[in-house]
């Protein structure tokens, strides 16, 4: 479903603003959404039940929007039962939007194992990533980064982890990754070797990329 901010033919009306109804797809695995308005899309809850792969741009303010669908909080603990999560959503998508933090609806998506957020606001604490368990590949990349330092405990089981284009001056954080292969860290602000030293230490790393930093000038 692809919206727009342009006016639809000679009419005043933009599609992006259009309410449309999924409700009645029973078997659909895939789901990509581009510039709507996510109040204007309803029966989004029917799909948990079958989407493996949701993607989603320039639409988002916050994952809430999406992982509670027709709830505005998640209740209490003990009445958690009553939200149904996206159990088989394995590659979620949500690039190109406008992210600011991770709120703790991301643990619906219990069952990701590719999370693509680049392309957002993101600048501090990445928070409530330990939920997903199932985690292995993780693009953070064009984002506004500049402190991974508990990404040890967030993000302990990951593979590849793409950090691009943010504004990081340290590896603090990530010298527990254990299982990571593949790390992007190009066109950040490391400026010296000892800022990447702890990177040595991760017995499985394969592939790094540290183009376009101080460091490599």
């Amino acid at each position: 479903i692809v919206g727009s901010p342009d006016s639809f033919g000679t009419s005043t009306i933009k599609t992006q603003f259009l309410s449309f109804d999924v409700s009645f797809f029973k078997s659909v695995e895939e789901l990509e959404l581009d510039c709507v308005q996510m109040n204007q899309i309803t029966g989004i809850d029917n799909l948990k039940k079958t989407v493996r792969r949701l993607s989603i741009h320039r639409s988002l303010a916050s994952i809430r929007e999406i992982a509670l669908s027709s709830l505005t909080e998640i209740p209490p603990s003990s009445n958690e039962w009553l939200i149904s999560t996206w159990k088989f959503v394995t590659h979620l998508d949500l690039s190109k939007n406008s992210l600011h933090l991770l709120d703790e609806s991301l643990k619906l998506f219990c069952k990701t194992e590719t999370l693509d957020l680049s392309y957002n606001l993101l600048e501090t604490t990445i928070d409530h990533l330990q939920h997903l368990h199932f985690l292995q590949n993780l693009n953070l990349s064009n984002n506004r980064l500049h402190d991974v330092s508990d990404f040890n405990a967030r993000v302990g089981n990951i593979r590849s982890l793409d950090l691009s284009c943010n504004e990081l001056i340290t590896t603090d954080g990530l010298s527990r990754l254990y299982s990571l292969i593949t790390l992007n860290l190009s066109s950040n602000k490391l400026d010296s070797i000892k800022n990447i030293e702890s990177l040595g230490s991760l017995p499985c790393l394969e592939n790094v990329s540290l183009k376009n930093n101080p460091l490599t000038r």
